[in-house]
């Protein structure tokens, strides 16, 4: 059974290899695998079991983990880092005499230097062949432009965001979420989109990371809409207050009260005790 490993790139890249020899790997520590035409160095997340991504991955289409890596190749990693700098500087040089546009966003080169990968955002699809070709003249190696999300974008760049933290791309969901506006009602938030959605412009990701506690407790409260008696008066439920464990009803003179839910159960098992006897 082949053992697998996640491990991460540059601003958050991840991918999955496998290990060919008896090499033991800890989460955080850098290693050299294979690449395409090459090798790149990478920091190890975690294992993969074989049941857990046995659907996810095909493992014969897998590069394999050479080694640890050494004190030489995180030298040389700082190194490469200042040449991808000095790289974004030559790009937004050499685009001025092409009439395409985009917006570069990052740029990763191989760890031996056989590729250099240009990410970068557009409003459309933009052909950009004489310009590749262009920086190939100029860098001597394999050129790659990469069109990403808006998502993608603010997860390389990083920034802080509405709930004055960082972005929860950078620092945690580094794998590409999923989140719809059935998340946000859920969650008994506005469905407002200028204040659910992050500088990306897109669904905020933290809805996603929350869904699951929110769909988790919301069995304990009851549904919108149901009717109770509370104080000899019929009320509705209108909304939820997950946070605060309190249920908020309306009268049926158009009053709105805050109850707390175990006081709102008291009084549904009151409600129900009574319609039975009658």
């Amino acid at each position: 059974m082949k053992r697998i490993v996640e491990v991460e790139f540059k601003a958050g890249r991840r991918e999955f290899y496998h290990i060919d020899n008896d090499l033991e790997f800890s989460p955080n520590q850098y290693v050299v695998v294979e690449a395409e035409r090459g090798i790149n160095l990478g920091k190890v997340i975690q294992y993969i079991t074989v049941n857990q991504e046995e659907e996810a991955i095909d493992y014969n289409d897998l590069f394999s983990i050479i080694r640890v890596a050494n004190d030489d190749d995180l030298k040389k990693l700082d190194k490469i880092h200042k040449k991808e700098r000095r790289a974004s500087v030559i790009f937004q040089d050499r685009l001025l005499r092409f009439p395409i546009e985009l917006f570069l966003v990052d740029t990763e080169y191989q760890f031996d230097g056989n590729r250099v990968t240009f990410y970068f955002t557009a409003g459309g699809r933009v052909d950009f062949r004489e310009f590749v070709r262009d920086l190939a003249s100029i860098f001597k190696t394999r050129i790659e432009l990469r069109q990403i999300n808006p998502r993608e974008e603010a997860r390389r760049l990083g920034g802080i965001g509405v709930c004055g933290r960082e972005y929860c791309c950078t620092i945690f969901k580094k794998n590409s979420v999923q989140v719809t506006l059935q998340m946000a009602k859920d969650q008994n938030l506005t469905t407002n989109l200028s204040k659910i959605s992050g500088p990306c412009g897109r669904l905020l990701c933290c809805l996603s990371f929350e869904e699951n506690f929110y769909l988790d407790i919301a069995d304990k409260f009851p549904s919108i809409g149901t009717e109770i008696e509370y104080n000899y008066k019929k009320v509705k439920v209108m909304k939820n207050h997950y946070l605060t464990n309190n249920v908020r009803v309306r009268t049926q003179e158009n009053v709105d009260i805050v109850i707390p839910l175990e006081e709102f159960r008291k009084a549904e098992k009151t409600t129900a005790y009574c319609h039975k006897d009658t």
